[in-house]
């Protein structure tokens, strides 16, 4: 493979932007989008109630409008007969600017215990070159949505050097969230564009019926201000001459002055300094030569430098470098992840590079093992996006978010998926270090003791943002006698314990210094024992 090479590896910069490929759903986005902008999609403007049925691993699109337009806020509250029982949810998107170039999306994604999260995308090209970025952060909303609740999205785009977009999303007649984001990359989307309402949901979801209760795609125009005129200046009256003036005394030196007072702390700290796409996964502009299937390592030191595995990397050998890559899996999933060296234990490095399963499955993990360093890494739609094995881990500077969930899970008999972020089931001297935590529905965190595996030791978690779990750093009863250190993160607001940061029985107390909630900059000082 000439992408395969083996001199010392050399780290290229990186782009400010993230182009995310996401497969089979990516095709089918951009498919509807195309048909919609053609006119060959030939379902009523959703101007009244419209029902579509929902088939797994494949869109249902209604479109709204029948005219291009360039400026405009495209609006659709939608319902769901019934909550996906299982697979990764139902992706309800607003598409505005839809045509041949791409789309701009609002996607809400509907979780199988109805947790609601919203996020701004772009949808470019087409065939094998179609990509779909995530431009914004990711809002989860204040509750979580029942079967037969309105959801009401709107996605308004503006501009074209700058393209301005904002969405909003609310469930029901509760406040909406809002979520914003400016795209000036090359990639953006300056043409004008019908409407669009797509719904999609995975292959390891059931059948599913929605309904487009009302829709509407209108112009909104950039605001001009029009300056006032100036009134023309009178006559200046006649000037008196001024007499000279008085002596003046000279004046006694001033009282000295206390000094002013510190201005108060930012009531929020804003996570937009912590990984997002824009900072995480392969650097935009880097072309990809696809490997069909596993990629199995077995000389030392080998540089795998912008490849899209279509399979698992499994590591066999010490030394190797894996960077500007893709690795998405195949048809077949298998638990020991997509990029793994849990039967060697052989160090690695991966970096740039971005790892989900292009086919969602309960089986399918991201990055899997021991003795290896994670450098700005894209990780997502896997159950557990890191799972450490043994000694000598490093993740940092790392985007681990939206976890496959099922709340059935075939796995588990039948029991909800016990996705985290990060789990460590053993080992020591493990970092985990300036990353962006989010989208888990156990943890962010999850420690345990599996002793077949490795003892617990030494583990670090500082300057992250982390938030979403049931308590978002959960340390297990079986994690005895282990106090991780636990520094300088940022928490943010969304979890299911809502005051539940950090949950750890007494004999593994954690070590808390300079920890805050994201809103209001409140020191997390406590943990709960549990």
């Amino acid at each position: 493979m000439k992408n395969i090479s083996y001199p010392a590896p050399v780290h290229s910069p990186r782009s400010a932007t993230l182009t995310q490929r996401s497969g089979r759903l990516l095709v089918a986005l951009l498919l509807s989008t195309i048909l919609v902008a053609a006119g060959l999609i030939f379902a009523p403007p959703a101007s009244a109630a419209t029902s579509v049925a929902i088939k797994p691993g494949s869109i249902a699109t209604v479109p709204v409008g029948s005219t291009g337009i360039r400026d405009a806020k495209v609006t659709a509250s939608t319902t769901l007969t019934a909550l996906p029982k299982s697979g990764g949810g139902v992706y309800t998107s607003v598409q505005a600017r839809a045509g041949k170039s791409g789309a701009y999306a609002a996607q809400a994604r509907t979780y199988p215990n109805g947790t609601v999260t919203v996020s701004i995308k772009r949808l470019n090209g087409t065939g094998r070159s179609l990509t779909q970025s995530t431009i914004s952060s990711y809002v989860t909303l204040d509750r979580k949505i029942k079967a037969g609740e309105k959801l009401t999205l709107t996605l308004e785009a503006k501009g074209t050097s700058t393209v301005t977009l904002k969405a909003t999303a609310k469930i029901g007649t509760s406040t909406a969230r809002e979520v914003s984001a400016k795209d000036t990359s090359g990639s953006r989307i300056s043409a004008e564009g019908k409407g669009a309402v797509t719904f999609y949901t995975s292959k390891g979801s059931p059948s599913l019926k929605a309904s487009v209760a009302s829709s509407s795609y209108a112009a909104v125009k950039q605001p001009v201000t029009t300056p006032k005129p100036t009134p023309s200046a009178p006559a200046p009256a006649p000037v008196k001459p001024t007499p000279a003036p008085a002596p003046v005394k000279p004046a006694p030196a001033p009282a000295p002055v206390e000094p002013a007072p510190a201005p108060p702390a930012n009531p929020t700290v804003p996570a937009s300094g912590f990984p997002t796409a824009a900072t995480t996964g392969v650097p935009a502009g880097v072309s990809l030569t696809v490997h069909e299937g596993d990629l199995v390592i077995t000389k030392a030191n080998t540089v795998i430098d912008g490849v899209e595995v279509r399979g698992i990397i499994d590591i066999k050998a010490p030394g190797v470098v894996i960077k500007n890559s893709r690795i998405v899996g195949g048809s077949t999933a298998r638990s020991i992840g997509l990029v793994t060296n849990v039967n060697s234990g052989q160090p690695f490095t991966i970096q740039d590079s971005e790892i989900y399963a292009a086919k969602e499955d309960p089986a399918w993990n991201g990055l899997v093992g021991s003795n290896f360093t994670a450098v700005r890494m894209d990780i997502h739609t896997v159950v557990d996006p890191v799972r450490v094995l043994g000694n000598n881990v490093v993740v940092r500077d790392s985007w681990l978010h939206d976890n496959s969930h099922w709340e059935k899970d075939p796995l588990r008999g039948g029991t909800p998926s016990h996705d985290d972020s990060v789990q460590i089931e053993g080992g020591a001297s493990i970092v985990l270090e300036g990353n962006r935590m989010e989208g888990a529905t156990n943890a962010a965190v999850q420690i345990t003791q599996n002793s077949s595996i490795a003892k617990l030791g030494s583990i670090t978690i500082r300057d992250n943002y982390l938030q979403d779990g049931g308590c978002t750093i959960n340390v297990g009863a079986s994690a005895a006698n282990n106090r991780p250190i636990v520094t300088s993160n940022v928490f943010g607001p969304e979890r299911i314990f809502a005051g539940c940061a950090i949950v750890a029985p007494e004999s593994s107390a954690p070590v808390l210094k300079g920890n805050i909630w994201e809103k209001g900059s409140v020191p997390i000082t406590r943990y709960t024992i549990g």
